[in-house]
């Protein structure tokens, strides 16, 4: 036949028909892969977003953690230096209390030794008059 194909014999007009079809599906096969690769791949940009937005945050957390740390660790170095300048202070304030009883019993004797004397050297004039 003159409308024959040279790969043997069916009409052309059927082969180009079916060979229209077998592409479309091909064409709806492809894009059903890129559309399920594109999928995939969201789903794993979506993974790894999740996964570093995890990161991101432990890695905050840890700062935080880390801040917390040396922020009380501050605090408890502060503490510990006002408590021994209290200490310090309430020492110093005993020792001047006790240099004051001190001195005060000091004056109290010598003021007993000064009246003792007086008395003694009264009864001597008197013993002299």
């Amino acid at each position: 036949s003159a409308s024959g194909s040279a790969s043997g014999g069916a009409p052309t007009g059927e082969l180009s028909d079916e060979f229209k079809e077998r592409q479309k599906e091909a064409a709806a096969i492809v894009e059903r892969g890129r559309a399920a690769k594109s999928t995939a791949s969201s789903a794993a940009r979506q993974k790894e977003r999740e996964s570093l937005e995890k990161s991101l945050a432990a890695a905050r957390e840890s700062a935080e953690m880390k801040d917390r740390v040396a922020l009380q660790s501050n605090t408890d170095k502060l503490l510990a230096e006002r408590e021994e300048r209290q200490q310090a202070m309430r020492r110093q304030e005993d020792e001047m209390k006790q240099g004051m009883v001190k001195r005060e019993a000091k004056a109290a004797r010598e003021l007993e030794e000064a009246k003792q004397e007086r008395k003694a050297k009264a009864k001597a004039d008197e013993a002299a008059a």
